[in-house]
């Protein structure tokens, strides 16, 4: 999100109507913590493996933990190569070399690192986030003046807003919920998890109609940047550009390094295969980010967003059981 092409791809382009998209996002995604950590905590989860045995209670749940669970590497394997993009995008966009340059170099860090201890670096991201949706809301405010009337945007005719609003909610999904369990000792009450949702879904609200003032006041072509809120920082001033630049470099690249050692420790059984599978995705890394950063959000994002329809349908489902079980 805090490079503002996901925010242009999945609503901006749909004008005042992609607004309204977001929202539904925002309180899909504010649903699914809710019902989720509801439960977590009735049933007391323990791991992801253990909250796929509780929501899939056909006959089948060998066979459908391992799709959902090939289905999570796959994701995570995909944020890794979106990230890779979108690092050479930002290090072309900025730089004016070629973005290969860029792929290059974060391949060639990230398999340096996924040799190392990277506890320290994934847990970057705990304060960076903070930074990150301070400086966007602070740039929406300081790009008000800025702003056209939204409701004069073009809205493409090649997609559905509501749809969109659904699938962005959904692939933010995928990963949510071992996010949530990992939280469980912190949920108390239903009051609590109703609070944590209310403040989710409030903060993701407030960042996109501040990344929607941003990309408001680009006065160019946004499909042909790879990074639009960046460009448009670029002319608020040198300081907050290199703020902001700094922050963005290491966001994604802890991104990219949570991402890929999640899916080489989920996926390799020894040592060796560890090895293997580092240098496999380090060079597939570069060799994909050439497709192009906006191309891959725009075709892999709404996959995994009908992908992770799935998962969002047997939470609903397995909610409405656990009511009528109280009910009994």
């Amino acid at each position: 999100m805090h490079h503002g092409q996901e925010i242009y791809l999945f609503f901006f382009k749909y004008g005042s109507n992609g607004i309204i998209g977001a929202i539904v996002s925002s309180l899909l995604i504010g649903s699914i913590i809710f019902l989720s950590c509801r439960l977590i905590k009735e049933y007391e989860i323990e791991d992801y493996y253990h909250f796929l045995d509780k929501i899939n209670k056909t006959g089948s749940k060998i066979k459908f933990n391992k799709i959902i669970s090939t289905i999570i590497n796959m994701f995570l394997l995909i944020s890794f190569y979106i990230m890779v993009a979108g690092f050479s995008a930002y290090i072309s966009q900025e730089l004016k070399v070629s973005a290969f340059i860029g792929s290059i170099l974060i391949s060639s860090l990230a398999y340096i690192t996924f040799r190392q201890n990277i506890e320290g670096i994934i847990k970057i991201n705990t304060v960076l986030i903070p930074f990150l949706i301070i400086l966007i809301i602070l740039f929406g405010i300081i790009s008000i003046d800025k702003t056209s009337n939204i409701e004069s945007l073009n809205i493409s005719e090649n997609g559905n807003w509501f749809i969109n609003g659904v699938l962005y909610g959904s692939y933010n999904s995928i990963l949510l919920i071992p996010i949530l369990i990992t939280l469980k000792k912190y949920i108390k009450n239903n009051k609590q998890i109703i609070l944590i949702s209310i403040i989710t879904v409030s903060i993701i609200i407030l960042l996109t109609i501040s990344i929607f003032i941003i990309l408001d006041g680009i006065n160019i072509d946004i499909s042909k940047i790879e990074l639009p809120v960046i460009y448009m920082v670029s002319f608020m001033g040198k300081v907050y550009k290199i703020l902001y630049g700094f922050i963005i470099i290491s966001s994604i690249f802890t991104t990219a390094i949570s991402s890929g050692y999640g899916f080489l420790t989920n996926c390799s059984k020894s040592r060796n295969t560890y090895k293997y599978l580092n240098i496999f995705i380090c060079i597939s890394g570069t060799l994909i980010s050439g497709v192009g950063f906006s191309k891959l959000i725009n075709f892999l994002y709404p996959l995994f967003g009908v992908l992770g329809l799935m998962q969002i349908f047997l939470i609903i489902k397995s909610n409405f059981l656990l009511s009528i079980e109280k009910k009994t």
